[in-house]
């Protein structure tokens, strides 16, 4: 809970679908949607997966272009942060930049990197170590290394379970293997 990972809106979302397969429903994805921007700020975005720009609170959410397979290294310190205090952090007047060096981006980072002085240590250290990009999963605090392979993430695994921080590696999943998942 409270680490950035859409763990709540994950389960608000597959409870749509294992009522739509238990009760032998098909809800128009419109339903779908407006009752899951009423339950929820991200809830949307797990009825398709994928690559994805959230907008509004998280609630309106357009598809992207499909990422190759990346290999991530999810890292988080302990820290709950709710979705409240993550967006009252938003610095609105830089919110339309995007960094220009940056493939992916999340608005709510540079607040929260500015209070939580481990976050954005973390973040550093994944650069340090040779992760392609480094940012914060949703409103945190969970902090994602893009590594060119599995060696790299390997190592940097290792370099973070020293310091005793829960950390797991993972790979992406495009939307065709998302929807698969969902379906079974």
């Amino acid at each position: 809970m409270a680490a950035g990972l859409g763990g709540g809106s994950s389960n608000a979302a597959m409870t749509f679908f294992a009522m739509q397969k238990l009760l032998g429903l098909e809800l128009q994805r419109e339903y779908k949607e407006k009752t899951g921007a009423e339950l929820g700020s991200d809830i949307n975005f797990f009825f398709t997966g994928g690559m994805a720009l959230g907008t509004g609170r998280g609630e309106i959410v357009f598809s992207l272009p499909e990422v190759e397979d990346l290999e991530l290294l999810l890292v988080n310190p302990g820290i709950a942060i709710s979705s409240r205090e993550a967006y009252s952090l938003v610095n609105l007047e830089s919110l339309g930049t995007r960094p220009r060096n940056k493939r992916w981006f999340n608005a709510l980072e540079p607040g929260i990197r500015q209070k939580y002085a481990m976050v954005d240590r973390i973040l550093n250290s994944l650069k340090e170590i040779g992760a392609e990009q480094a940012m914060m999963s949703g409103s945190g605090s969970t902090c994602i290394g893009y590594f060119p392979d599995r060696i790299m993430l390997s190592r940097a695994y290792s370099c973070f379970r020293k310091q005793h921080l829960w950390c797991t590696t993972v790979k992406t999943l495009d939307r065709s293997q998302y929807q698969k998942c969902i379906q079974n």
